[in-house]
């Protein structure tokens, strides 16, 4: 590590000097310009090109005598902190290789690139740069819409064609999860790299909005998925169905326009569909009210989760 003293240059100027070798490895010369940036460690990169590059970054998890739940939440923290190799080390990986590679493979993007007796190498194939993060805010948008439509097909569905949607759903779940570990990883990437977020127009209070929509898009799917295996298992007769469907159909129109003003950025409609949640609140307690019975209760609590999070989506525009 090379230091340099920083002079006072003119009154309000402070300069510092350029280390030789780097000049003459990148040729530079009086006039030229220098480009900088300041990444999230709060520090300047320089480069002799306007051109952005990213670094790729690379990490050893010694998951030896770990459990796997234990070695699942290194690898995703890992992995959305950007690192685009991961190397896992394993004493038992003889008997835990399986495992292990699923995952990695859970994570969109890597690929197994190596396997020893002892270790696992995967590489984030994807190219990072070219993410849209609306984009995976409409794609996860549209697995929840079909999340929402077996959830209260439910209640008229036979015995096995519950057993199938609540798989499906349970299935469409995880690919959430992915989805959102993704945009994670992407909007991480556009934090430690400013001037790039920059030059695709998202400024910092952008990616903090899109940190709040995924949050509460993963939050709204898994109570969707854990209120689809409640119904399967509440037998109710037609008239109490009745009453449930349009409590369900209600919050679906209710995540409708949250997200028709998310996409619009439209805080005026944002805060007038925000301001509907009391009325639906008052509606779930009616259910609650006439039947009084500890699966209600639990559906119940559910809706009312589910509208939390679908609110919390229109206060990310407004806020």
């Amino acid at each position: 590590m090379e230091y340099r003293k920083v002079i006072k240059f003119g009154n309000s100027s402070l300069v510092v000097s350029l280390p030789n070798t780097w000049v003459k490895k990148n040729n530079i010369k009086k006039g030229d310009s220098i480009f900088f940036e300041e990444n999230g460690s709060n520090e300047l990169v320089f480069r002799a090109s306007s051109n952005f590059k990213r670094y790729k970054k690379r990490i050893l998890i010694n998951a030896t005598n770990k459990e796997l739940i234990e070695i699942e939440r290194e690898v995703n923290a890992n992995y959305i902190k950007g690192f685009d190799t991961i190397e896992v080390l394993d004493e038992n990986m003889h008997s835990r290789s399986k495992d292990i590679r699923d995952i990695l493979q859970n994570l969109v993007g890597l690929e197994i690139l190596e396997q020893t007796q002892k270790r696992l190498i995967a590489k984030d194939l994807s190219d990072i740069d070219s993410i849209p993060v609306l984009g995976l805010v409409k794609r996860i948008d549209i697995i929840i819409r079909s999340m929402m439509q077996d959830s209260f097909n439910l209640l008229t569905s036979n015995r096995k064609e519950k057993e199938d949607k609540v798989s499906s759903i349970y299935d469409r779940d995880k690919d959430i999860n992915r989805l959102v570990f993704l945009a994670f990883r992407v909007l991480r990437f556009l934090l430690d790299n400013p001037s790039f977020a920059a030059r695709k127009n998202i400024a910092n209070q952008k990616i903090f909005s899109y940190f709040i929509i995924f949050e509460n898009l993963e939050k709204l799917a898994d109570t969707i998925k854990r209120r689809s295996r409640l119904l399967i298992s509440t037998n109710q007769d037609q008239e109490y169905n009745k009453e449930l469907m349009p409590l369900l159909k209600n919050l679906e129109g209710y995540y409708s326009d949250c997200m028709k003003a998310f996409i619009n950025n439209d805080a005026k409609f944002a805060l007038e569909v925000g301001s509907r949640k009391d009325k639906f609140i008052e509606t779930h307690k009616k259910l609650l009210d006439k039947y009084n019975d500890a699966n209600t209760a639990l559906i119940h609590e559910l809706l009312n989760s589910t509208l939390v999070y679908i609110r919390n989506l229109a206060r990310s525009v407004y806020a």
